[in-house]
């Protein structure tokens, strides 16, 4: 039987592709094969060519990771990769203790895979665009459960316009990403109000706004409704006074 080098193909390189071929070499030694009641997802042709030449990290590892066992999207998984920021790797750590700790709890209280993935871009997305305040996995899932916001690709969209139009006579800052990937921020908020997806409550077109100011933005919804809300929040920043959640202030 002719053999092969194995380092022909895995060699010194940093790169995706050599380095799953060196786990698929451990694991054909191991002995290791996937049970046949594990449904993985697969990576496109398309997604492996666009991914084989970056860098490897175990940022990759983890996002692979999770795509295959079907919680992110192919589209999710392929940004992340490419950014391949050490800042949201603890999110990602935190993203797979949400879908671990979720196995062995009741079927109401699991966060499903979507939410999941929509909190980890939030948090993610937070920390790829500069433009963004940073905020944790942590914060981003209590956006995820608030009142007057919902997260479109993980950008945080105010989806009622009474909250719309208060926030943006609060001058507060809304962006939108541009064809190269980078966050325009609208700098004249009152035309805002005058985008025809925000008129129209298109909140999945790429043309409706999102909030930047994360964790202010939190702060307002949780107390938005509450009796003389708008009025405390108004009086609030008037004053220089916090606005707390949880521990959380302003």
């Amino acid at each position: 039987m002719s053999t092969i080098n194995a380092y022909k193909y895995a060699g010194k390189s940093d790169k995706i592709n050599p380095m799953i071929f060196r786990y698929a070499v451990i694991s054909s030694v191991w002995g290791m094969e996937i049970p046949k009641d594990i449904d993985l997802k697969r990576f496109s042709d398309e997604a492996v060519n666009v991914l084989k030449a970056e860098s490897h990290s175990e940022i990759t590892d983890r996002l692979i990771f999770l795509y295959g066992a079907g919680v992110i999207s192919e589209e999710t998984a392929v940004s992340l990769i490419k950014a391949n920021k050490a800042d949201f790797y603890e999110d990602i750590i935190a993203a797979e203790e949400a879908v671990i700790s979720g196995i062995n709890e009741n079927a109401e209280d699991t966060l499903p895979y979507i939410q999941i993935e929509n909190i980890l871009l939030c948090a993610a997305n937070s920390k790829k665009y500069p433009e963004i305040q940073p905020v944790s996995f942590a914060e981003a899932q209590i956006i995820a459960g608030l009142p007057h916001i919902v997260l479109v690709k993980g950008f945080a969209k105010i989806k009622d316009r009474d909250f719309y139009e208060f926030l943006v006579n609060f001058d507060e800052a809304f962006g939108t990403v541009t064809k190269d990937d980078t966050v325009r921020i609208e700098n004249v908020p009152e035309n805002l109000l005058e985008c025809e997806d925000v008129k129209n409550g298109e909140i999945n077109s790429v043309y409706y706004p999102f909030a930047v100011n994360l964790r202010k933005i939190m702060r307002y919804a949780a107390v938005f409704d509450k009796l003389y809300g708008r009025e405390f929040i108004s009086f609030a920043k008037e004053n220089s006074l916090p606005v707390a959640i949880k521990g959380y202030k302003i």
